[in-house]
């Protein structure tokens, strides 16, 4: 099958999932085997969530999950996959920079809203407070590290490397 045969395919499966989505109004943020195992690997090695059994570490994740479904995650993470999607082996880094600079933006202003105690975390890891403080920082990692995973797999599905639009790039 051709490239351009699997990226109309794919597409057309994310439109798909966009309309059902949006229906519900919730959008979650897809996360594929490949995604579950590298968000995984990238979070079980920060320090925040050593210890962490197999229970834990899914109930962290299930929960960045769904945080991540009420806000519009899934279209900005569709939107910097279509820069990269839209015109195969022109991409049009600008844009891609803008797009994922948006996203870290709010992606701070949020956790700074959330007024998590870090010190609590870390002055207190076994009272009721530094556990929950604890709680909400981990989830907010994984949130962050979701993200991160996802637009590198938009990166690696679409991108054509040797051919970018270069009056964008600088």
């Amino acid at each position: 099958m051709s490239t351009l045969a699997l990226r109309t395919i794919s597409g057309i499966a994310t439109l798909g999932v966009l309309l059902l989505t949006a229906c519900s109004g919730h959008h979650p943020v897809e996360c594929d085997a490949a995604c579950v195992a590298d968000v995984k690997r990238a979070t079980l090695s920060s320090k925040s969530f050593a210890g962490l059994t197999d229970e834990q570490w899914q109930a962290t994740f299930e929960t960045a999950q769904e945080e991540l479904a009420k806000g519009d995650w899934s279209q900005r993470l569709s939107a910097i996959q279509q820069v990269f999607c839209a015109t195969p082996g022109k991409v049009d880094f600008s844009k891609f920079r803008q797009l994922d600079n948006d996203m870290g933006k709010k992606r701070a202003y949020e956790f700074r809203d959330k007024h998590i105690d870090t010190m609590a975390s870390l002055a207190h890891p076994d009272d009721a407070s530094g556990i929950k403080a604890l709680s909400q920082m981990r989830t907010e990692g994984m949130k962050d590290t979701i993200l991160k995973i996802r637009v590198q797999q938009a990166e690696q599905t679409c991108y054509v490397p040797g051919t970018q639009d270069t009056s964008a790039a600088h």
